[in-house]
């Protein structure tokens, strides 16, 4: 998929930028008669006031897209086109020029609507899989359901869902760096569980296409929840996926096992995995929705 990208503005609060045109800065000064014991005057071209014009403050402004508001920065600038671009911190800058309204901004933005949520969530893929500070009481997303972190003193460090709780056993339950170690420990075993069961629950259906057993692999991804590499038979997942729900993991293992039949994301690629999965863009949406 192609993705749009615009560059956005770089330029601090206290400085103005003026950009002058070329054929003024090569504008020779009219030539002046000289006299005998005379310097001539220096003669400078005139600037003229459209020089003048200042780079101005991106414009904030928010649009609703398939049920989520987007809030966007707009910069109106001397381009041709209209660019989009996701920075990494997940802000969202917009650039376009002066001539075209705001209508057609918005326009523009519904028609990229699929790939700027996709951004979107790819930049929160980056983000920690969990809070930073793990305190009795956090909550955290388990498959789609929000758990609450329970931290208490016992012989083993191990942790088991009770009900609604999340319950955490440690040596030393005050320990915050033995918190983290544990319990994304324990995360990513349940995220190799869950997905691996549910390639082996897929396979067979690809198996009959001529597809060869892959390797399944686990990694923390900044930017996908998945990847397939067909000429190695290699499928990675995202340890990401232990805060998706399993109706999501379903859609993700499907999507790149469809990869091996269509290793791009043509209208055939699109093709195959309705036929698997009828419901799929409802699905990637719900990712877009409650991404960790």
């Amino acid at each position: 998929m192609k993705q749009a990208a615009a560059e956005g503005l770089r330029k601090s609060d206290n400085q103005t930028v003026y950009q002058t045109p070329a054929h003024i800065c090569r504008a020779e000064a009219p030539k002046q008669r000289r006299t005998a014991g005379t310097r001539p005057p220096l003669a400078l071209p005139a600037r003229p006031a459209a020089c003048l014009e200042p780079v101005r403050k991106p414009a904030e402004h928010r649009i609703l897209l398939r049920g989520r508001t987007v809030t966007y920065e707009l910069t109106r600038k001397s381009v041709k086109n209209i660019n989009l671009r996701v920075r990494r911190d997940g802000s969202v800058a917009v650039s376009a020029p002066r001539s075209v309204s705001l209508a057609s901004v918005e326009a523009f933005l519904r028609e990229k609507q699929d790939w700027l949520l996709r951004a979107l969530l790819r930049t929160a893929a980056r983000s920690p899989a969990m809070p930073e500070r793990l305190a009795d009481g956090t909550a955290i997303r388990l498959f789609g359901v929000q758990k609450t972190l329970c931290f208490v003193p016992g012989p083993r460090n191990s942790a088991a869902v009770s009900g609604n709780a999340l319950m955490v056993s440690l040596s030393r339950p005050d320990d915050p760096a033995l918190r983290q170690r544990v319990l994304t420990a324990w995360l990513r075993e349940r995220c190799r569980e869950a997905v691996l069961a549910c390639c082996r629950a897929h396979y067979p259906r690809f198996a009959a296409l001529g597809v060869a057993p892959p390797t399944v692999r686990f990694r923390s991804m900044k930017t996908r929840w998945g990847s397939c590499q067909p000429a190695k038979g290699v499928l990675t997942f995202n340890f990401a996926l232990v805060h998706a729900s399993p109706a999501c993991i379903e859609y993700v293992v499907l999507h790149e096992f469809t990869h091996f039949l269509h290793p791009d994301h043509s209208a055939a690629f699109y093709a195959c995995l309705s036929g698997y999965l009828p419901d799929w863009k409802q699905r990637r949406e719900e990712l877009d929705r409650n991404a960790p």
